[in-house]
């Protein structure tokens, strides 16, 4: 799967990006959550399109949703998130987390790894797949 990410996305033109987390909740009921559930996703697969999502995907049990973004800055995630029909419609609140990679997996390592340039050793893990 991750693979097919890497393989399949215009993620690459973002590399000296940092990483960030969104966690979505949802402060309404499933039925108005499903309601914009079409634009979500279409708003979801533009931002993909862009390069700015790495991976998505429902919370279990369904109480909102987790974005894996890399983007230049939070100010512009903001941005980004202020056009997804979710928070314009009030369906989610929105957590945003940023982090940096100290360990991933080699099929991981072209996203996690900034610039060749500037990147020294990194300490990997073996997939478990």
């Amino acid at each position: 799967m991750l693979r097919n990410i890497i393989n399949n996305t215009s993620f690459f033109k973002s590399q000296n990006n940092p990483f960030f987390v969104v966690s979505l909740n949802y402060i309404e009921p499933l039925t108005k959550v499903n309601k914009y559930l079409n634009e979500h996703r279409a708003y979801l697969d533009k931002n993909y399109k862009q390069g700015n999502f790495i991976a998505s995907g429902a919370k279990k049990p369904r109480t909102g949703g987790i974005i894996l973004v890399s983007i230049s800055n939070k100010t512009q995630l903001e941005k980004i998130l202020n056009e997804d029909p979710f928070k314009q419609n009030k369906i989610a609140t929105y957590t945003i987390e940023e982090f940096e990679t100290s360990k991933y997996s080699k099929e991981f390592k072209p996203i996690a790894q900034a610039d060749q340039a500037k990147t020294e050793e990194v300490n990997m893990i073996k997939p478990k797949y």
